[in-house]
């Protein structure tokens, strides 16, 4: 039988994959061309070296684990997108993935500067949501999506073994806890129709 083809993209979920179950520490070329059961001449054919790696494969995360969650959100029909929502697309991913491109970036200066990109547009992303939402100011609007943010990735590094339920709950609670907060102060209350029916 003629082995299957070990495509860029096959390599690039392998090295998720590996990053996820055993750290950064699985990514050198020796290991992750051995967990593939393949020749480094293959790597090297779709990665030039291991920094193009690296990049390749924090761009890839990115993709996966942001700009997919964002375009579902963008494409649902319920014009009330929240963070909430949000929270659930992601917790449907591979968790401890995102607790290992954190450790690839203390180690490795490509990936350090991918994620920093990602993460100031995490944070513009539900700033935008924020605003659109509930009326915030922007100021304010950027303050609380970086605690949202902060406890997003905190909860990774604390709890990273943890089920998706609980990250799910998490991302709910602080919801609830944001609403709250936005109802205290009038100034920030989102437009209602006072007229409504019952």
């Amino acid at each position: 039988m003629k082995p299957q083809r070990f495509t860029k993209e096959s390599w690039l979920q392998l090295g998720l994959s590996e990053l996820a179950k055993k750290g950064p520490e699985a990514l050198t070329i020796h290991k992750i061309c051995q967990a593939a059961g393949r020749t480094t001449g293959s790597f090297y054919h779709h990665f030039g070296d291991h920094a193009g790696f690296i990049s390749a494969l924090m761009k890839w995360w990115n993709d996966r684990y942001t700009n997919d969650a964002i375009k579902q959100l963008e494409a649902s029909d319920n014009k009330e997108k929240n963070s909430t929502q949000l929270g659930e697309y992601v917790s449907k991913l591979d968790q401890r993935v995102e607790t290992g491109v954190r450790h690839l970036a203390q180690k490795n200066p490509i990936a350090a500067e991918i994620v920093a990109e990602v993460d100031k547009m995490r944070i513009g992303y539900l700033t935008e949501l924020r605003e659109r939402n509930h009326k915030v100011n922007h100021e304010d609007a950027v303050i609380m999506s970086e605690l949202e943010y902060a406890a997003f990735v905190g909860q990774h590094v604390i709890w990273k073994d943890s089920p998706p339920d609980h990250f799910r709950k998490l991302g709910q609670l602080f919801e609830q806890m944001a609403i709250a907060h936005l109802h205290q102060n009038t100034n920030h209350l989102p437009k209602t129709d006072t007229h409504r029916s019952t």
